[in-house]
């Protein structure tokens, strides 16, 4: 959805990478906010670690063979989900860099790519912030 805005933005592909970015970034934002329990933009963090959906945070939690185990169980135990959820939690610091990177790659693409980038600079800082409350 964001690549298409910003090709209809632009009315051509210039800023299709900056639009990939941008959702990746506001995804990745969403997801860390709901293990910190802040205000959900786009789903809940229990409903997902329930549902067996994986986030940014639960993606770097089953590089741990125990946590993917649990996580890819059908019908994993209480127990077993917060143990999940404490090993996504414990990823934080490591997602917020993740984060970090792309909101400077999606910095670059709007450097590249637009003559006044400092109206997509503050999109991006704002999106950023999105876990950050």
């Amino acid at each position: 959805m964001f690549e298409i805005c910003a090709c209809l933005g632009t009315h051509n592909e210039t800023l299709r990478r900056f639009g990939h970015l941008l959702g990746v970034l506001y995804h990745g934002c969403d997801d860390v906010g709901d293990v910190k329990g802040l205000e959900a933009l786009g789903g809940g963090g229990e409903e997902d670690l329930r549902d067996g959906i994986l986030t940014l945070p639960a993606s770097l939690a089953i590089r741990h063979p125990e946590i993917r185990a649990l996580f890819c169980k059908q019908n994993p135990t209480p127990q077993e989900l917060v143990a999940i959820a404490q090993a996504m939690k414990d990823r934080l610091p490591e997602a917020e860099q993740y984060l970090d990177k792309v909101a400077e790659e999606a910095r670059e693409e709007a450097r590249l790519y637009t003559t006044n980038p400092a109206s997509l600079f503050a999109l991006i800082d704002h999106t950023r912030q999105l876990s950050r409350r």
